[in-house]
């Protein structure tokens, strides 16, 4: 009689104890995202940030020189690929001069955002860094590009301006005229 009140007695604790436990789990298993549970929420995304270099006209560069300033266009999307307006752009050059000096700029409509560099008389490699906050996450990209400060043979040329305030190649003039 006393082993058969053991036994119901354990049976009972099994029970109370099981019991107990799937409560303390939050029912055994909704699968809830509200963070309620076993299954944390899924973090925030941050954007994606692409960087191009090229020359006024759009063709793709490498090497910015006096001659040549670089535009930099940085392109900013969402995880899902679409376009993200009006985000703040902030970039960061180890070489040559940022234009505009605060070194940001607005995305447009296509969520690109347009910065400008160019050669400050040091010649070498560098790196622009751009990050943009979307969804309170940090988001970078970068490109390396070179910087010459040499003026290539073809684009130097010598001569003089004349009275109308066209150049002469080839000719060099002295002025004033007359007696001195």
């Amino acid at each position: 009689m006393i082993k058969g009140w053991i036994r119901k007695m354990n049976r009972l604790a099994s029970l109370l104890a099981i019991s107990a436990l799937i409560t303390a789990c939050g029912g055994g298993g909704g699968g809830s995202d509200s963070g309620g549970g076993f299954v944390p929420p899924p973090a925030p995304k941050g954007a994606t940030i692409s960087v191009t270099l090229s020359n006024i006209a759009g063709q793709q560069i490498t090497e910015i020189s006096p001659v040549q300033q670089g535009v930099f266009r940085i392109s900013v999307k969402d995880s899902g690929g679409n376009p993200l307006t009006q985000e703040v752009v902030s970039a960061t050059t180890t070489l040559g001069q940022l234009i505009p000096d605060t070194g940001t700029a607005l995305t447009d409509d296509q969520g690109v955002a347009v910065l400008y560099v160019a050669a400050d008389g040091a010649n070498g490699a560098g790196t622009l860094t751009a990050t943009s906050t979307f969804n309170d996450v940090e988001s970078k990209g970068s490109i390396s590009y070179s910087i010459t400060t040499t003026v290539p043979a073809a684009t130097r040329k010598l001569g003089r301006i004349n009275s109308s305030g066209q150049f002469v190649e080839g000719e060099i003039g002295i002025s004033p005229t007359g007696q001195i």
